[in-house]
């Protein structure tokens, strides 16, 4: 949805107006959860609130870099550098948390590391838009380990459901990316209203889904780890992944070279690999308890 949100001509030069409009119908439909008995919302100290408002600044920047990423690369390019996420954060948090690694999980890491470098070769030698891209798909994915890694930080220190962290973190981020679109975009209320005016049906539809499933996705996600095995949930995300490269080729028409599918091939399956190690070690620690 995103990467046709990115191809649309309409929305050259206005990123900024579609994470805000993605942003405020993620936290009206976590709203409507939240309303709904989905997840509770517990008070927040000024402490944690500080913490907020610096993560919906990362998390802006991180729409933002996931956008201009997808302007120039294809879906499959974007996947896999933001599976390198999985042994940056695997290192970050073993390096500033004292959270611990099998040698299992270090190899998977090792080969995502090294699918991603084969899918990259041949790109980084192409055109000079792709590089570009990468920079920005790069970009992403420092701002991703970062909320990542304080999320998980702030998780662990506070009782607020998941839920309730990313409507907290979306409400405080809209304001943000609103000034960011003034300053960089030269947004304004009136070519806002003008632009979203002009959407035909289908781009209308595309940006209010994205924004919907965007503000659901991380708390589906939370009741989903409580009702299967963090196995079945893992296998689940990573056939989402290749779900989403299939349909995109299949969409817009991409096509990968024998080794950008080798690359692709096994950067994902190293993630797989990673993230199935870790599922059967936390399935076993239930069955322990």
């Amino acid at each position: 949805g995103n990467k046709f949100l990115m191809s649309s001509p309409l929305f050259s030069g206005q990123t900024q107006l579609v994470v805000t409009v993605q942003n405020a119908i993620a936290v009206i439909a976590l709203g409507l959860a939240s309303a709904c008995g989905a997840f509770q919302i517990t008070a927040i100290d000024s402490k944690q609130l500080l913490f907020y408002c610096w993560d919906a600044a990362v998390l802006v920047v991180q729409i933002f870099t996931s956008f201009e990423a997808l302007r120039h690369l294809p879906v499959s390019a974007t996947t896999v550098v933001r599976a390198l996420a999985i042994p940056v954060v695997a290192w970050v948090e073993l390096l500033v948390l004292g959270a611990t690694l099998t040698p299992r999980e270090q190899l998977w890491s090792c080969v995502v590391v090294a699918g991603a470098i084969a899918y990259a070769y041949e790109d980084l030698h192409g055109s000079s838009a792709t590089a570009v891209g990468y920079a920005w798909a790069l970009a992403n994915l420092l701002a991703f380990v970062s909320n990542s890694v304080l999320d998980r930080l702030m998780m662990s220190r506070s009782s607020q459901s998941a839920g309730g962290m990313a409507l907290l973190t979306q409400a405080i981020s809209i304001p943000i990316s609103v000034g960011q679109g003034v300053a960089v975009d030269g947004l304004t209320a009136s070519s806002a209203a003008l632009l979203l005016r002009s959407l035909d049906v289908r781009t209308a539809t595309a940006l209010c889904v994205t924004g919907a499933v965007a503000g659901l996705l991380g708390n589906c996600y939370a009741q989903v780890y409580k009702r299967a095995s963090a196995t079945s949930v893992s296998i689940a995300g990573n056939c989402n992944k290749a779900l989403s490269v299939l349909a995109s080729a299949a969409l817009f028409g991409s096509r990968l070279s024998r080794g950008q599918a080798i690359g692709l091939c096994v950067c994902l399956g190293g993630a797989f690999g990673y993230s199935l190690e870790g599922a059967k070690r936390k399935d076993a620690a239930k069955d322990v308890d």
